[in-house]
């Protein structure tokens, strides 16, 4: 006899509990909308839909890999970010709440100057592209370049552009922070890997065995990208422009002081929802 999807539901949630995973019941929610392509709503409201063997055994595949490690978003290859959804893979970093953070200010920024519609972006270490094309989605006249050292990053932020339709608006650049642009930009926006490389084995296992270690590790002290890009930001950003980054929580006054040395000034500190320091705008000092 054929699963309903209540009973298949009820079945994916005691399996996960019992492996430990906290978000059991979240989780096969997803996998069951990913495997019978159903909205929430449906999912809620056909609780004795039945199954077609093809869809549990679908299902059965999906909530095993769930068992492994793999985290939602590369089973199911997207992710939520600012409300949209991006595709996402082994290959790029999973877009977190936190970052959401960047946007905020970004746009609060951009507020203050209501005549100005087109706006240019550059994005270093796009990976996805959520950061490049959310600004893209809610700045419908501005432009945006991004940045990565992965050409497999550089794929996936393609396809998110495309997905989202403002691929025409978007250009990528296959090349480090140091070597790859040679024009200024209003706003440089970055979410660079951050965490000193001892700390990468102290992450969730679905953080260190399927993010990017490029997309995470910031050297001995997590701190060589800012001390790469932040020397070059005289150049890239435009007197009047703005550039944001994202930081570990801890960070704060290292950043200050790299800043300091790169003859460039910390703005203003932006929190998370957490309350913990998370994006810096800095400028060139020349406003």
């Amino acid at each position: 006899m054929a699963d309903t999807l209540s009973d298949i539901a009820q079945k994916g949630r005691r399996i996960l509990t019992q492996e430990g995973i906290e978000t059991a019941a979240l989780d096969v929610r997803l996998l069951l909308q990913f495997a019978l392509q159903l909205s929430p709503e449906e999912i809620i409201a056909q609780p004795q839909r039945l199954l077609l063997p093809a869809e549990s055994v679908l299902f059965d595949h999906l909530l095993e890999k769930r068992i492994a490690g793999l985290p939602i978003s590369k089973i199911v290859g997207q992710k939520e970010f600012y409300g949209r959804v991006f595709k996402v893979n082994e290959d790029v970093l999973d877009p977190r709440p936190d970052t959401e953070t960047m946007i905020e200010a970004v746009l609060g920024f951009v507020q203050q100057y209501p005549d100005k519609k087109d706006w240019s972006i550059l994005d270093l270490g796009t990976g996805s592209g959520c950061i490049l094309v959310t600004l893209l989605k809610e700045l419908p006249e501005a432009t945006a370049v991004g940045v990565d050292i992965s050409p497999e990053a550089l794929k996936i932020a393609a396809d998110n552009a495309l997905k989202h339709h403002v691929d025409d608006r978007a250009r990528f650049v296959l090349g480090d922070f140091s070597d790859s642009i040679d024009e200024s930009f209003d706003l440089v926006v970055s979410n660079p890997p951050y965490i000193p490389s001892a700390d990468i084995e102290k992450l969730q296992k679905e953080v260190k065995n399927h993010d990017p270690i490029l997309a995470l590790d910031g050297g001995d002290d997590g701190l060589n990208p800012y001390k790469n890009i932040f020397p070059l930001l005289e150049t890239l950003i435009r007197p009047q422009g703005m550039g944001f980054f994202e930081i570990g929580w801890n960070q704060r006054a290292d950043i200050e002081r790299i800043a300091s040395i790169s003859r460039v000034v910390v703005r203003k500190v932006f929190q998370d929802l957490a309350g913990h320091d998370r994006i810096v705008a800095i400028s060139t000092g020349k406003k």
